[in-house]
């Protein structure tokens, strides 16, 4: 069986070179694609072996992004058996204790395509130190939260279109519950202030939705709003139990198809149908040990 992934970036560091280690060990370097919006530093690992297709750097436009990628994937759709589709900080893991790894996950469990669990992994800043690069990740972060904006699918046997941030596709949302998206956005506390101050910088093709953007917050109203919550709800013991079929079945029953953005711009009048969640939905919880080797940091930034 052969199994692509496929990311879009500018001026990733150290979340694509986690990227490239996780995927490139489980479908062989040769077989990722990375698409380059014109970054302008250089990248944090060799990426000799790697399909890097560069686009020139004009400002950000998700509906651009989200079309790159679903033009890609359908078009390698018809050389690959299954092709996961994801930001760069997105590791999709399987259950370590029902599979050997995502590819085994792939030839054993995927029947089409699959919506994954999103966990956003948070660093417990008053309880765990800084990343220690010579360690696996999950085995020093122990806390996750289960997030719906990223209960996404982004694993596909079938062609897929996918909407701005890779929320949606133009399929239903089909749930595995031994798949699992770790959203790595804040597993550093040092790494997350940094990445969010250089996102700052970016200019985004419309102004208002850059000014309205979670990435433009300053960095105190960020901080409260991401590292912050795990703080007051560890004081408080608030931990939920690692299972979400309750939160999944809420989100199942407000899925709605829905008329979201045009993709294609040469088109007019042209949105594209998405199928969406009618709600939000937050659990968090304790990541298990089981989990403590699924993501590994690769030699280039260890040691």
């Amino acid at each position: 069986m052969k199994c692509a992934a496929v990311t879009y970036v500018f001026n990733e560091d150290i979340n694509l070179a986690i990227w490239v280690n996780h995927y490139g060990r489980q479908f062989g370097r040769e077989n990722l694609f990375i698409i380059d919006s014109g970054s302008t530093l250089p990248p944090p690992i060799d990426l000799s072996g790697i399909n890097v297709i560069r686009l020139p750097n004009i400002p950000f436009d998700d509906v651009n992004k989200s079309f790159a990628l679903s033009s890609l994937q359908r078009t390698l759709s018809r050389y690959y058996d299954a092709i996961v589709v994801s930001d760069c900080d997105e590791i999709l893991v399987a259950n370590p204790q029902k599979y050997v790894d995502l590819k085994d996950y792939i030839q054993r469990g995927l029947s089409d395509y699959v919506t994954a669990i999103g966990l956003n992994v948070v660093h417990a800043i008053d309880r765990e130190g800084p990343i220690d690069f010579d360690k696996p990740l999950l085995e020093q972060r122990h806390y996750a939260i289960f997030n719906s904006f990223e209960v996404k699918t982004l694993l596909t046997k079938i062609p897929l279109k996918w909407s701005p941030g890779l929320h949606y596709v133009n399929v239903k949302q089909k749930f595995d519950h031994d798949l699992f998206n770790f959203h790595l956005k804040l597993f550093d506390y040092e790494i997350s202030m940094r990445r969010h101050q250089s996102n700052k910088n970016n200019i985004w093709n419309d102004e208002n939705e850059m000014k309205n953007s979670h990435h433009h917050t300053p960095n105190n109203v960020f901080f409260n709003s991401t590292f912050k919550p795990v703080i007051d709800m560890l004081s408080q013991n608030i931990i939920d139990d690692f299972n979400f079929d309750e939160k999944i079945k809420k989100l199942t029953d407000s899925i709605k198809a829905e008329k979201i953005i045009n993709l294609d711009k040469s088109i007019k009048n042209s949105n594209e149908d998405f199928y969406c969640f009618d709600r939000q939905e937050y659990q968090f919880v304790r990541i298990p040990d089981f989990f403590c080797n699924a993501i590994d940091f690769p030699k280039e930034i260890s040691g």
